[in-house]
């Protein structure tokens, strides 16, 4: 699960298109060449709460600090405090899934994944400090911080708090420093900016044509099935004195819906009169030439044209009124109804691989150690 979130990330961020500072913040960055490959250390066991010195000049240093430093990136370390902030908003969105005796193996997946990702950010950071104006990047990291400011609203629905100072207690709480989690995503962000900066020009290539072929190679991705949609009002006569009290309402039901032009209306008079299950939905239904019950009610909705409400229909228990609101042809979709969505795919698709590619650039020739327990890179 951890790692599907992060693939789902990036596939967002380099399948939307530009992302507001990326090209404006930056200016033009140039690409280093390369000159050890990663094997993560466990956050799930003793990891979680110590982490070993790993050589004689750490274990002079204080035991509180030698507990804290996770790993260090080039010298720079990296502290179990940062990881916890950084993962703070996954850990408590998960939180309410996991069963109480499966939460310490799954705190520990994340905070491993999280300990990963930030020595990938603070290997690319340090590139793109190397390489790119402060100022530059202080941009960045500020619109950073405003993002994290709007997760703060969904984050505030999901956990029904009122204000971000409410958000604020409930985490620190928890033991986390609110700051540190806006630091933490920031950086995050920047290094995501800066990453998505250096693929961009290979985005950009994508032409029509390999759009185009891309439509062609994968005709069963942009198929799509004949439907019908409609609404449908049912009245059962046997709740009505007599089955001509209930022919005789039927036809009232049918006069209001023909003066009326808005769906909602109907779905309005559906849910007040209507006898069948889909009066929940407002009386609409979507379904496939051939699908549609009953067979009685079929009949008229084949021959009507979208917009159209259908005369009164009788059927063994009862009378319906319908309106015919959309009828969606089967087959291949228009390239051109989904040109930008192969686009976003290819983006994705492209912007991973240039990504990771960069990445195990940047990687080889940082000196990351793990200080806990692991070798050297």
């Amino acid at each position: 699960m951890i790692r599907q979130l992060a693939w789902a990330s990036l596939v967002i961020w380099f399948g939307g298109g530009s992302g507001g500072l990326a090209s404006t913040a930056w200016g033009q960055a140039t690409s280093a060449p390369p000159p050890p490959p990663s094997s993560a250390p466990s956050l799930s066991g003793p990891a979680a709460a110590a982490t070993k010195p790993l050589n004689a000049d750490d274990a002079k240093k204080t035991s509180q600090v030698a507990a804290r430093v996770l790993a260090r990136v080039n010298g720079q370390p990296i502290l179990l405090q940062d990881v916890e902030n950084a993962a703070a908003m996954k850990l408590e969105y998960i939180r309410p899934q996991v069963p109480d005796e499966q939460w310490p193996s799954v705190r520990g997946e994340v905070l491993d994944a999280q300990l990963k990702e930030i020595i990938d950010n603070e290997v690319i950071l340090q590139e793109a400090f190397s390489r790119v104006r402060a100022s530059a990047i202080q941009s960045v990291i500020e619109y950073g911080q405003k993002e994290f400011d709007k997760k703060l609203r969904a984050m505030r629905e999901q956990l029904h708090v009122r204000s971000d100072v409410e958000l604020k207690q409930y985490f620190e709480k928890r033991g986390y420093n609110f700051e540190e989690m806006r630091r933490q995503y920031a950086r995050a962000y920047t290094a995501m900016e800066f990453m998505r900066n250096l693929v961009r020009d290979r985005l950009d290539l994508i032409d029509r044509k390999e759009l185009l072929q891309y439509y062609r190679d994968h005709p069963d991705e942009f198929k799509r099935q004949e439907l019908i949609t409609w609404q449908h009002i049912y009245l059962d006569s046997s709740r009505y004195p007599s089955r001509l009290a209930a022919r005789q309402h039927a036809e009232q039901m049918q006069q209001m819906v023909f003066a009326m032009h808005k769906k909602e209306d109907f779905a309005a008079i559906a849910q007040q009169y209507s006898h069948s299950p889909d009066r929940y939905q407002g009386g609409e239904n979507q379904d496939p030439p051939g699908q549609i019950r009953p067979p009685e009610v079929q009949e008229v909705i084949l021959r009507m044209q979208p917009g159209q409400t259908g005369p009164v229909i009788e059927s063994d228990n009862g009378f319906h009124v319908v309106r015919k609101l959309a009828h969606q042809p089967g087959g291949m979709i228009p390239f051109a109804e989904v040109c930008q969505d192969i686009r976003n795919k290819l983006q994705g698709k492209i912007g991973m691989d240039e990504f990771q590619k960069e990445l195990k650039r940047l990687r080889e020739k940082a000196y990351v150690e793990y200080l806990t327990g692991k070798e050297k890179e």
